[in-house]
């Protein structure tokens, strides 16, 4: 059974509801939403944006984490594919003359030992790690 004293739509949060008593009018100008918000993030990488459009995302920014967090993460990999851009490109290796021959599929008797021995202390420092 529904309650028919439930409000519909459902109530803004409170920090909603403080800001468009703060700013009146210009609440729905400065927090358009989250999209144009992202898209302005992605805008300021190609050019520079206007001052009502970097007052907006300054003032949406403080108000959504959710953004500030959409932001950091598409900084982060804008900057990682500049990285990745700049590096310079190592040479391939070379081409065997038979592509059907095949890289052998076992590892030796010797490669086998050190892979055992570094798991061994990778749960000796995991075990180590949670003994209080």
């Amino acid at each position: 059974m529904t309650d028919i004293h439930a409000p519909f739509p459902p109530r803004p949060p409170w920090h909603y509801r403080l800001m468009m008593r703060v700013l009146g009018g210009l609440a729905h100008w400065v927090h358009a939403g989250c999209r144009p918000f992202i898209r302005g993030v992605s805008d300021s990488f190609e050019r520079r944006l206007t001052p009502g459009e970097r007052i907006r995302q300054r003032m949406h920014r403080t108000m959504c984490a959710l953004c500030r967090t959409q932001e950091r993460h598409l900084r982060q990999l804008r900057a990682l594919a500049h990285e990745v851009a700049s590096a310079p490109l190592e040479p391939a290796e070379p081409i065997t003359a038979d592509p059907t021959e095949a890289a052998p599929s076992e590892l030796t008797a010797e490669a086998q030992a050190r892979m055992r021995q570094a798991l061994r202390e990778r749960l000796d420092q995991a075990h180590a790690s949670r003994e209080p």
